[in-house]
């Protein structure tokens, strides 16, 4: 199975150092399989969106124009030119409408104070907010949101300047749908109003697991650091930038 294949190329053995880069044993840290918390970099906020503003988000979503997502290639995500529906991607992207720029804000605003609290880097552009549907049969197999993996070398590629990846969750009345952090062995089922928080690279390997009924929505986007390397000169078509 490709996922055992990825597993193999990521996961470390229990007494290897953690993902994390704590130096501490992998089975002792954050793969510790008895403890009860999320891995280190991965930051849950509950309440993050009050009840009531998320009610406010769904009642306009419901009907705006949605459409069906596609997801890149190997080949066409190095070379940034062409992508492809794949059933290891079932989920709609909803336009935002008069909410698009009360969603940057949100974001924006959420990214900076993460970032700077948590990690103590400085924000520099982050990708425009999408804002994603899932229904029942809604699922994106496992992957990275800034590498792809290489089935033929068995290995990883890192093919986008994305550091942090965002999600904020507007809905909690469905079933499944969790949220898997597969090299971690860590799952999580999303509350209405929370938002996760984690790095984008092959460590944080994540399944949104299938929604087997209901309904999800998602405000999603990723982010970079000024503190980070890049593999291009410039930021992402469409990237929101952040005075410093």
């Amino acid at each position: 199975m490709l996922l055992d294949d990825i597993l193999a190329a990521t996961k470390p053995q229990p007494t290897e150092p953690c993902l994390c880069l704590s130096g501490i044993p992998f089975e002792a840290c954050c793969g510790n399989p008895d403890s009860k918390t999320p891995p280190k970099e991965i930051i849950i906020k509950h309440n993050a969106i009050a009840d009531k503003r998320c009610e406010e988000f769904i009642r306009y979503f419901k009907n705006q124009p949605k459409q069906w997502l596609q997801t890149g290639s190997q080949k066409s995500l190095a070379s940034g030119k062409k992508s492809e529906f794949s059933s290891g991607r079932v989920t709609q992207s909803i336009k935002k409408g008069k909410y698009s720029k009360k969603i940057a804000v949100l974001v924006e605003r959420a990214l900076k104070e993460i970032i700077q609290q948590e990690f103590n880097h400085t924000l520099q552009w982050f990708e425009d907010p999408d804002v994603l549907y899932y229904t029942t049969g809604g699922v994106y197999k496992a992957h990275a949101d800034s590498e792809y993996f290489k089935p033929e070398t068995k290995s990883w590629h890192k093919v986008l300047d994305r550091d942090y990846s965002v999600l904020m969750y507007l809905t909690d009345d469905f079933e499944g749908g969790n949220i898997t952090f597969n090299a971690f062995d860590f799952s999580y089922r999303p509350k209405k109003g929370d938002m996760i928080f984690f790095p984008s690279d092959r460590r944080y390997l994540h399944t949104a697991e299938p929604v087997t009924s209901g309904e999800r929505y998602a405000i999603v986007s990723w982010c970079a650091v000024t503190e980070s390397q890049k593999l291009n000169i410039e930021p992402p078509r469409g990237a929101i930038m952040v005075d410093s």
